[in-house]
């Protein structure tokens, strides 16, 4: 018997029920699968796994949602798709808006500003686009009256612009296929492509057009739905055939929320006789509990002037962030887990009107417990896996290459994708590497000259990546500090890494085709295909799911873009393809996260009237929920509204109304209420705020539980309190602040130091510099060789824009290179002076200063050391426990030359002392060792004996190695400044003054010594100066080490 018949119940589990009954009588055909219109995902999985329980198996099932139905119904018998869909008809209304924007009738599309613009001629075409879609659903008498010409004053130019549409594109006709719908589904029931029923399940409401739809089909064939109602006075208000005005939407009982939505549609169906069959259960016994009177409150059961119950069931909890929600979730559910072991995770969903904002948190705090104990299995629905995001972004990155100035961050980002590092080779590993060189080498953004002259700057390629990395590559063939064809090499670089620039080198030189790709206009399709190959040239899916995927959507889109008939014609800008296609490639339909056997986090729409014992509620906050009709100022339903129009806010209460009836045991609510920064107060959403009133009355609340900013405030863990945690290391920060005993460590460092991997060995053979290095910070070495700890490198933001003046560093390179180079009997022009320098008059004005600069310390340069002499050999010196070499060096009348184009201070020192030393014990050289900096000289004039040179250098081995086993109390700069205080003539206590000044620094500056990453970890518990005994070590190691050099330094004005 043909006709549509209704069962209604307020609970789903009884609908189930009845599904699996009707299931269970066999259907004509066998082999057909029965078909089953649904409105989610999360529908059909909940449906396959309840229907499986009850009746053994659920297989042969075809889930459809209602658009899917009505594109199977107006597509001809044994044709592919229904040849229209809204992206094609954005692509037509795109084709036809900028010659129609200059007739008559279309002055109002004229003010819309700039629609010269692809892209915002793109963007309105797409409003547009969805706004005649929904009159295709809302609106079709408009649709069939627009089509024979017939037009209302009041309608303006969309009438006129809907018959461009049908004049121009031919094949566009839906308002015919809609009329000829009958005749259409004769023709699929006599080709035997419709089963011989249909069924739906779990729809509250649906659009007329829809509606009338399914009557039509119910002509051939008997349809069967099974849909929430919250209570019988829905069913018995569909049926007075008058649809209150949303002003006059009263709440039957004093029911805050009402089912306004799901009656307009009970009244659609009685107009197309449909049987409607109750399956109410009615509550007889007084509500047990605050949920119960919750929702029998809410539908109208229970009256407003009965008491709440005071219980667990229902709680809302003000927290400050998104992610103190979570954390205040996690341990909720840990709370219910314990007070109910018989409670099982895919008991409980958690529903988030934004879930993709939530996302994030809900991974880092349910997917990273502290403990294997605390571990709960959770999916989230609708997520997108890692790999799957990594792909996704580093493709739109390399698509909207076009609007980027190719900054160093922008690519260095890129490179971190592991999707780009292993299409093109690299590691992570060697990413600080290319970091480093991108900062030696000046780079800052651009391609080269032409990439800025294009955006209309000067014709500069200084601190661009081909400029930048042209230096880099000259240093394969090149020394240091060479020049080519008026080109300065950075650094020489090891054949080994000569690779990896390479690679560097082509990935950059594939981004700048790609740019110039992005520039021009060309035809959609054309674009379609350099998607496809950007994918293919600089992204690697190991799997090879992300490429098959993308290569569906480019499918899909060519297909929607061939529907408009006139694809060679429709031509468009990278900004326009990209509207169109990024939307595509961040959306992920799937059943996956739903259901799995896990706690599922998924968006409201798609859990509708599935039930759970614990239901919980997370971002509810104001203006989210229930949210806002943004809808273009042109829609003309706004202007002439009717029963049953779609309506944002009541569609998000009748949502809410039943997730809470769908609760069956406990329900979580929790909103950001408070500021993080003041504290202050937020409202919640006006549901929950609502809910509030109806558990707690007019009085303060009892229900909302107030947290604090920190998961480790000590109110987590009093006994007896409404707060809790189940968070050890919250619970023992939480100790350290009450105690005072609250320590503060470098992140990722553990608090005995004691790691895997220490080295015990020592390298026998040395340089002399790598020896001195042990002196200039012995904690360094010490954490190297004890606890195994080598902190990272701190790496410094990259610039991304050119120097507006040398900063030290620029200018201190500058300075030593162009010294150097004099020394060497070779001049810098005036192109290499500039290489790393501001542009324009800036640079030349540093550049003027720096030469200056030079040519004073080179003047006393040659004042006190003379002319070159000659040359000193390499050699090594056998020590007890090493090797120590030292390498060959210019000899000048006055001694040998060591030169910094900065302030001197002991740890250049040190490094000096130390070679001239282990000269003096090779015997190779007696003369003295002379240090420049930019304002002192000194003058190192002994030891002249070897032996005795010797005994030093030993006396420095023997502290070197203890100094590996134990910290030793040692800082180069400061007990410098101690033993020259002290060898000055100062007494101990003002050299203990000027030290410590030293070590922590002046007030105002930005620290000493101690600040040193090092030496803060190393010495994180105890501070020399405090403690007598190793205060007493500090001081003797000063002179031990310093002494002797001081001896022996002589100061030059």
């Amino acid at each position: 018997m043909s006709g549509i018949e209704l069962h209604f119940s307020n609970r789903s589990e009884s609908l189930v029920e009845i599904l699996a009954e009707h299931l269970s009588e066999p259907n004509g055909r066998p082999l057909q699968p029965e078909l089953i219109l649904i409105q989610s995902k999360a529908m059909e999985r909940y449906l396959s796994l309840e229907l499986a329980d009850r009746l053994g198996i659920a297989a042969n099932l075809d889930f459809v949602f209602p658009e899917q139905l009505l594109k199977r119904l107006l597509a001809r018998p044994n044709q592919d798709r229904f040849p229209f869909g809204r992206a094609s008809l954005a692509w037509m209304i795109f084709d036809l808006l900028p010659e129609l924007r200059d007739r008559p009738g279309f002055e109002d599309l004229r003010a819309y500003p700039d629609l010269d613009q692809e892209r915002r001629c793109y963007r309105l075409a797409l409003r547009i686009a969805a706004l005649f879609d929904r009159y295709l659903i809302y609106r079709f008498d408009w649709i069939e009256k627009w089509t024979r010409g017939e037009t209302e004053s009041q309608q303006g130019w969309q009438p006129l612009l809907w018959r461009a549409l049908l004049e121009r594109f031919g094949q566009f006709d839906y308002p015919g296929r809609r009329r000829s719908l009958v005749e259409t589904i004769a023709e699929h029931m006599q080709a035997g492509q419709f089963p011989e029923r249909m069924l739906f399940f779990g729809i509250s409401h649906l659009p007329p057009l829809y509606v009338q739809v399914l009557a039509e089909l119910s002509a051939f064939i008997p349809i069967v739905g099974f849909s929430f109602a919250p209570d019988a006075t829905t069913l018995h208000d569909s049926a007075t055939g008058s649809a209150p005005t949303r002003d006059q939407q009263a709440t039957p009982n004093g029911a805050p929320f009402p089912g306004e939505p799901t009656a307009s549609f009970l009244r659609l169906l009685r107009k197309h006789q449909a049987h409607f069959v109750p399956h109410f259960q009615k509550q007889t016994e007084p509500p047990s509990s605050a949920l119960n009177c919750l929702q029998a409150r809410l539908t109208g059961a229970q009256e407003a002037g009965q008491g709440p119950i005071a219980d667990r069931s229902v709680s809302v909890h003000n927290c400050h962030s998104a992610h103190r929600e979570v954390q205040v979730l996690f341990d909720w559910l840990h709370d219910a887990f314990a007070a109910d072991p018989g409670l099982k995770p895919h008991e409980i969903v958690v529903l988030c009107p934004r879930i993709s904002d939530y996302a994030p948190y809900i991974h880092a705090v349910f997917g990273n417990p502290e403990e294997k104990l605390l571990e709960l299995p959770y999916s989230v629905s609708d997520s997108t896996p890692p790999a799957a995001q990594e792909y996704a972004s580093a493709l739109q990155t390399l698509l909207g290459l076009r609007e980027t100035r190719v900054a160093t961050d922008e690519i260095l980002a890129l490179l971190e994708l592991e999707p780009v590092q292993k299409r093109i080779g690299f590691e992570n590993e060697d990413l600080s590497l290319i970091r480093s060189w991108v900062e030696k080498a000046g780079i800052r953004w651009g391609f080269d000259a032409e990439h800025r002259a294009a955006l209309n700057l000067p014709h500069e390629d200084r601190h661009s990546w081909r400029r930048g990395l042209d230096r880099l590559l000259l240093g394969v063939a090149l020394p240091t500090d060479s020049t080519f064809a008026e080109l300065p090499t950075v650094l020489e670089l090891p054949h080994e890494e000569a690779l990896l620039l390479a690679r560097l080198s082509h990935f950059l030189d594939g981004l700048q085709s790609l740019h110039a790709a992005l520039q021009a206009k060309r035809p959609v399709l054309d674009w379609v295909e350099l998607v496809r190959q950007t994918a293919k040239d600089f992204l690697y899916d190991a799997r090879g799911v992300e490429a098959a995927r993308l290569e569906y959507l480019l499918r899909e889109a060519g297909r929607e873009i061939e529907e408009t008939g006139i694809p060679e014609k429709l031509a468009c800008d990278s900004e326009v393809f990209l509207d169109f296609f990024l939307p595509r490639l961040e959306e992920r339909s799937s059943a996956s996260g739903f259901l799995e056997g896990a706690i599922t986090f998924s968006a409201l729409l798609p859990m509708r009237t599935i039930p759970a014992r614990i239901v919980c509620l997370i971002g509810m906050n104001e203006g989210v929920f229930p949210g806002k009709d943004r809808r273009p100022g042109f829609d003309l339903m706004l202007e002439f509204p009717r029963p049953g129009d779609p309506h944002r806010p009541s569609e998000d209460r009748l949502l809410f109304l039943e997730t809470v009836l769908a609760c069956r045991e406990r329900l979580f609510i929790s909103y950001c209420g408070q500021s993080a920064r003041t504290g202050r107060l937020r409202p919640p959403s006006v549901l929950v705020q609502e809910i509030s009133e109806i558990l707690d009355g007019a009085g303060p609340s009892k229900t909302i539980t107030g947290h604090r900013l920190q998961a480790f405030h000590p109110d987590y863990f009093e006994t007896g309190g409404a707060l809790f945690s189940y968070s050890r290391h919250n619970f023992t920060a939480a100790r350290g602040l009450l105690l005072s005993e609250a320590q503060y460590l470098p992140v990722f460092v553990p608090s005995d130091l004691r790691c895997e991997g220490s080295d015990s060995r020592l390298a026998s053979a040395l340089t002399v510099s790598e020896f001195a290095r042990f002196f200039m910070n012995p904690a360094r070495a010490w954490l190297h060789h004890n606890p195994g700890l080598r902190l990272p490198r701190v790496d410094t933001v990259l610039s991304t824009v050119e120097p507006l003046e040398a900063g030290g560093l620029v200018e201190y390179q500058t300075l030593n290179r162009t010294i150097r180079r004099a020394l060497s009997g070779r001049t810098m022009t005036e192109e290499e002076l500039l290489e790393d320098l501001p542009h324009g008059n800036p640079g030349l004005i540093d550049a003027r200063r720096i030469e200056a600069a030079a040519a004073s310390l080179l003047t006393s340069v040659r004042r006190e050391m003379g002319a070159l002499a000659g040359e000193l050999p390499g050699g090594e010196l056998k020590l007890h426990r090493h090797v120590l070499r030292v390498g060959h060096c210019d000899l000048f009348q006055a001694g040998t030359l060591f030169l910094r184009a900065g302030q001197l201070n002991g740890r250049d020192l040190l490094e000096a002392w130390m070679e001239r030393l282990v000269r003096a014990a090779l015997r190779q050289n007696d003369s003295d060792a002379w240090l420049f900096g930019r304002r002192e000289i000194y003058r190192i004039t002994g030891p002249r004996e070897a032996g005795r040179a010797q005994d030093m250098l030993l006396d420095l081995e023997e502290l070197h190695q203890s100094g590996h086993e134990r910290l030793l109390n040692f800082a180069p700069r400061t007990a410098f400044v101690y033993a020259r205080a002290l060898s000055d003539g100062q007494d101990p206590s003002a050299a203990l003054r000027a030290a410590r000044e030293q070590w922590h620094g002046r007030f105002g500056e930005d620290g000493g010594e101690s600040r040193e990453p090092h030496f803060q970890l190393a010495f994180r518990h105890r501070d020399f100066f405090a403690d007598e005994a190793a205060l007493d070590e500090f001081a003797e190691l000063a002179l031990r080490i310093f002494d002797p050099l001081l001896q022996h330094l002589e100061k030059r004005a």
